[in-house]
């Protein structure tokens, strides 16, 4: 018997990842239609279990487990006064992993509002988003933060590190695709490869850095104002520099194509690159079911979404 459920969205970049891990602001959107799912039962005496049914896996949650959810539970235990407790945590999700859609972050935030409504906590979004970083720095060493924010806030945001997130609101809706490489790779690993180039090449970077960061902060103008011919524009010259980056992959590049060829105003990776998604933009459903259907037919996994003026 379910005695709490919640769950929590899936997300994607639209422009700045990298150059926000180094200060710079970047656009992140929420995925409302892929979601990871928790609920909870009560258990036989058996403490406090997490069983991710994807993955056919349990986790036993103890106060020096440092898994992302050991990290959750224990913080919000710690805001009660309950001696011990025994309840099963299920565990499920529709995001795909290690593709740049904030899985992680997302289990976390479906774990935290679930344990969180079972205990009688009211968090704020500001301290459930907090609670989700603290989890995502067992799982990424050293996250910027955007994915916990916009995850948490269900919102597209403006996300510069270190500050509080900024809602964006547009006059007109985004139709949003993702297709999906099927390539994995690893945000630790690619962070730290580009930590490894901005160490030996930091005057280069710092530039490549300072265009994406204008980037940015010129879509968030556009998206405010509606003008969605120029995010996408922004959006490709933002993929130039990824490219340059060495963080782009023939799939990427493959898909990107295909996309630009069915009528997406822009497209670009992201998240991490390396492999994992392509973001792409369109200002009618329309053209938004042909993109689709064009990355679908050439045997590539497509999820889609609308965000903006209903926002």
């Amino acid at each position: 018997m379910k005695i709490a459920e919640q769950s929590a969205c899936g997300k994607s970049i639209l422009l700045g990842e990298h150059a926000v891990v180094y200060g710079q602001p970047a656009i992140a959107i929420p995925m409302e239609d892929i979601r990871a799912y928790a609920w909870i039962e009560e258990n036989n005496q058996r403490g406090i279990e997490i069983d991710a049914l994807d993955l056919n896996e349990k986790i036993v949650i103890e106060n020096e487990n440092r898994h992302q959810f050991a990290i959750v539970i224990n913080e919000l235990i710690q805001k009660t006064q309950s001696e011990k407790l025994n309840f099963t945590v299920k565990l499920t999700s529709d995001i795909p992993q290690s593709v740049g859609m904030g899985s992680s972050a997302a289990t976390s935030a479906a774990v935290c509002r679930c344990v969180a409504e079972y205990l009688g906590i009211e968090l704020t979004a500001e301290e459930e988003s907090e609670i989700v970083f603290r989890a995502e720095e067992i799982v990424h060493g050293t996250p910027s933060g955007i994915d916990n924010n916009v995850i948490v806030y269900e919102k597209p945001i403006l996300f510069v590190k270190g500050e509080a997130p900024k809602i964006l609101h547009s006059k007109r809706d985004l139709y949003i695709i993702i297709g999906e490489s099927g390539v994995e790779s690893s945000t630790m690993e690619m962070v730290k490869n580009i930590r490894e180039m901005v160490n030996e090449k930091p005057k280069e970077f710092e530039n490549k850095f300072d265009r994406i960061g204008k980037l940015v902060k010129e879509a968030e103008q556009n998206i405010q104002n509606g003008n969605i011919d120029e995010i996408g524009m922004l959006m490709n010259k933002n993929q130039e520099i990824l490219i340059e980056m060495q963080l782009s992959h023939p799939e990427l590049d493959n898909i990107i194509e295909i996309t630009r060829r069915a009528g997406a105003l822009g497209a670009k990776l992201t998240g991490k690159g390396g492999g994992g998604n392509v973001v792409a933009i369109s200002d009618k459903l329309e053209t938004q079911k042909m993109i689709a259907n064009a990355i679908e037919g050439a045997g590539y996994s497509v999820c889609k979404t609308k965000v903006g003026a209903r926002l």
